[in-house]
């Protein structure tokens, strides 16, 4: 039961990583170095928080929840082993990530989120935001936003 549960978590998330290729691998082009960091660790957050969705029916309710499970233990809803352990503690590569889930209506399932990655220091100057459409968006020096413009 174990093996098939495990077996039903990868498939799901390979699927998942297919569904959002388009959306979250799309090249930087423009982006000057000092936003390189943190891309890759929102490309491997929004794959997995889709992995998770399509395997729970639902987001998770903190970054946590896609972390390793304890030694021993099986990868379920509560430690889902998508993300390594610095991307759950929410600071990576001089960066804090910030998640939050939401329900869409009163009462359904977690179904959408945000995701920001804002600079821990002035070193960086480039803000990112993701959410469920799957699109990065940056902002130099302020905070990013659904509105900001578009990673390319």
């Amino acid at each position: 039961m174990r093996i098939r549960k495990t077996a039903l978590i990868v498939a799901m998330f390979v699927g998942a990583m297919i569904a959002f290729l388009p959306q979250v691998l799309r090249p930087v082009i423009s982006d000057p170095p000092e936003g390189a960091p943190p891309v890759g660790a929102m490309r491997t957050l929004a794959i997995s928080l889709a992995a998770y969705q399509a395997a729970y029916g639902n987001l998770p309710k903190l970054l946590a929840e896609l972390g390793p499970p304890p030694a021993g233990s099986v990868a379920g809803e509560h430690s889902a082993g998508l993300i390594n352990p610095l991307l759950v503690s929410g600071r990576n590569q001089g960066y804090r990530f910030a998640f939050q889930s939401s329900a869409s209506r009163l009462g359904g399932p977690l179904d959408s989120y945000t995701l920001n990655a804002d600079p821990d220091s002035g070193a960086y100057r480039m803000h990112l935001y993701s959410d469920e459409r799957g699109g990065i968006h940056y902002m130099r020096g302020g905070p990013a936003t659904a509105a900001s413009p578009i990673l390319k």
